[in-house]
């Protein structure tokens, strides 16, 4: 069986369906693993699109977005290098499928036809689930710590986000 957070890429109608609405119960370690997870899969997926495109502005875009996905990517890693084993151990509710429905697994069809604008703005919307997840996680946390690590998240998310926003106006400007 593949592990779950590439059950949700692989399997979407599956997973979504059999986890729609369920609270499930994962460990901190599990939680920065899936969002690892979103952010490789979120960088494979652009580089791919990029690869297949021929409209210059949107290439350079999905470009520098799979390289910002994959900084994520490593930032979570270094975070969780940080992170101590009794904090990554402690368990959470969390409602992970919810927070990337369907439309991820959509994403090549999507991409392939739409603009730069709309481009970033299903990347913007990406950043604002996990963001929205993460504020949900912190406002639930039974400890200081895990609140604090979750809000972290969240300021990371949104400061990246703003770094993408600003960037892409940059290219757009271009």
């Amino acid at each position: 069986m593949l592990p779950w957070p590439l059950c949700i890429f692989l399997y979407p109608e599956a997973v979504l369906g059999e986890l729609e609405g369920t609270m499930e119960f994962k460990q901190i370690s599990d939680i920065l693993d899936w969002s690892q997870a979103i952010h490789a899969e979120l960088a494979e997926r652009y580089q791919s699109l990029a690869g297949e495109l021929t409209q210059q502005r949107a290439v350079l875009l999905l470009d520098y977005l799979a390289d910002h996905q994959k900084q994520l990517e490593t930032s979570v890693e270094l975070l969780k290098e940080d992170i101590s084993p009794g904090l990554l151990n402690t368990w959470t509710r969390t409602e992970l499928a919810d927070a990337f429905p369907s439309s991820l697994m959509e994403l090549r069809n999507q991409l392939t036809t739409l603009s730069t604008e709309d481009i970033l703005t299903l990347c913007i919307d990406y950043h604002d689930r996990l963001i929205k997840l993460y504020n949900e996680l912190s406002q639930t946390a039974d400890l200081d710590s895990s609140r604090e690590l979750f809000e972290n998240l969240a300021d990371l998310e949104h400061h990246e986000k703003l770094i993408t926003v600003r960037d892409a106006q940059w290219l757009e400007d271009y």
